[in-house]
């Protein structure tokens, strides 16, 4: 059993994105329970879609049906709403001081603003999984991309056909899809 095979390391890191998501919309509900904030509703929002497209990578049964374009566009969508996702809580969070100075009287004591605490570690989870799905774009790019277009033709790309042979995970195309495809003469 080779636990660094396509299977396993497809699904491990999705895996890992899953599990850094679900840390992720805690934190975003903690920031903001009414979702009124509409930069922490984007990230909520983000880590919904994000669940919309990790689930079904999971099973192959279902990514056999997906064209090559699909995982690629897909992967490219989630990383550019990651980024965003990163960006503005970055911007909200990173260079605030959760740390808050009261005075009553004579008395001066200071308390730290849990919200802004949870704001600082929603910009560090958001960043994990950034990095995640640019790791498994730059698979994708890698293993299905790449081969695809090297050795059938870009235009293999974008058609849609039953035979694809994705290892669960949506990051390793199998062979079969290269095998019984014949290159695509874009000329005609």
């Amino acid at each position: 059993m080779d636990l660094l095979g396509p299977v396993y390391l497809g699904r491990v890191l999705r895996l890992c994105q899953f599990v850094f998501t679900i840390i992720a919309m805690g934190l975003a509900l903690g920031i903001d329970s009414g979702l009124a904030h509409p930069h922490t509703t984007f990230v909520f929002a983000v880590t919904i879609l994000t669940y919309v497209w990790i689930i079904p990578m999971w099973f192959a049964t279902i990514i056999r049906y997906y064209p090559a374009h699909v995982i690629f566009v897909g992967e490219v969508l989630m990383s550019i709403f990651w980024l965003c996702a990163m960006a503005i809580s970055l911007s909200d969070y990173a260079s605030k001081s959760c740390t808050v100075v009261n005075t009553v009287g004579d008395a001066t004591y200071t308390e730290t603003d849990s919200k802004c605490e949870i704001g600082k570690a929603l910009a560090g989870f958001a960043t994990v999984v950034w990095v995640f799905f640019l790791v498994t774009l730059a698979l994708v790019v890698t293993f299905i991309v790449y081969p695809i277009s090297s050795q059938v033709g870009l235009p293999a790309l974008w058609t849609s056909v039953t035979d694809n042979a994705f290892y669960p995970g949506g990051v390793f195309c199998g062979e079969v899809y290269v095998k019984t495809h014949p290159p695509i003469d874009v000329e005609e």
